[in-house]
């Protein structure tokens, strides 16, 4: 041990002075000699001691609200699952019996009355698909979506989607089409959350857009470790303000509100949530005026398949 080297360092409470020491032992020269140090260190302690107490309140505190936000979010659930059933029974009659109308089953319509019975059969489809996003953005944000993994042709499903939205496009006049370079691509993923994406970019796409084309590409990657799907719309754009928040819950493209039946913003939010649940990403490069580009890429083997 060096000259001035410590030895020993420990602290105790001195009951007759009523204060916290540090001692420390020096050796204080070459000899066997020592020379002890004692520092008052009661601040020092009292200090550490209320922090320890704060911590622990705030650990406490904190532990509680994460209680009550875990109740409460498990209420919130509940109460839109029930909901949600309670509003669709309904839902569903009215979509049901204003087509029996539109078809004349119940009794031939004149041309104001068929008007009508649209208008309420589109308000209830409008209104049904809100409350499925809102349960579909409630189960995956508490983690209650599960992945089933299946094997299809990426290709297959696209075109299949590109045909329902068929008549959306024809009704505004919309070149829509569909290209790829492989006519098959297999995947080993959820096949019903791959189609879900790729229908709200497409309807989405048709809805934004009011002359032109919708394209939609599927391409792999090179290395074969995924695939993409692109849709392209010649449509009014994203001002570049608005492309940060475009997938954030109840986003709505500013200016539009008036011109485009928005919705309530989530099918987006929902398609990027269900792309990350897969291990993808969906991203968006747009021009306002010039259209937009929106690239869903995904694993072609999730991590649950099966080799």
């Amino acid at each position: 041990m060096t000259s001035g080297e410590a030895s020993k360092t420990y602290e105790v409470w001195s009951e007759p002075i009523g204060k916290w020491l540090r001692i420390t032992s020096f050796r204080a020269g070459a000899d066997d000699r020592f020379a002890t140090v004692f520092r008052d260190v009661t601040m020092h302690k009292e200090t550490e001691r209320a922090l320890e107490v704060l911590v622990d309140e705030r650990t406490t505190e904190l532990t509680a609200s994460l209680e009550e936000l875990a109740e409460a979010n498990r209420v919130k659930d509940d109460f839109l699952a029930s909901m949600s059933h309670e509003l669709r029974t309904p839902l569903n009659s009215i979509i049901g019996f204003s087509g029996i109308l539109s078809q004349g089953l119940a009794g031939p319509l004149n041309e104001e009355q068929q008007k009508q019975i649209a208008i309420i059969r589109e308000s209830g489809e409008r209104l049904l698909g809100l409350v499925n996003d809102v349960l579909d953005l409630s189960r995956i944000e508490s983690g209650r979506v599960e992945v089933l993994v299946e094997e299809f042709d990426l290709v297959s499903l696209v075109a299949n989607m590109v045909e329902t939205v068929g008549p959306m496009a024809e009704q505004k006049h919309l070149e829509l089409s569909v290209s790829s370079i492989d006519p098959l691509i297999p995947m080993w993923t959820d096949r019903e959350k791959v189609g879900q994406i790729v229908l709200n970019l497409l309807s989405n796409a048709i809805k934004y857009t009011d002359e032109g084309s919708v394209i939609v590409e599927v391409e792999p990657s090179r290395d074969g470790l995924t695939a993409s799907v692109t849709v392209t719309d010649t449509g009014c754009g994203i001002q570049p303000e608005d492309i940060g928040g475009l997938f954030d819950r109840f986003a709505t493209v500013r200016g539009l509100v008036r011109r485009v039946e928005d919705g309530a913003g989530l099918g987006l939010s929902i398609s990027r949530r269900l792309a990350t649940l897969l291990g993808g990403t969906l991203a968006v490069e747009s021009m306002l005026g010039e259209g937009s580009t929106f690239t869903f890429r995904l694993p072609v083997r999730h991590p649950d398949a099966r080799l």
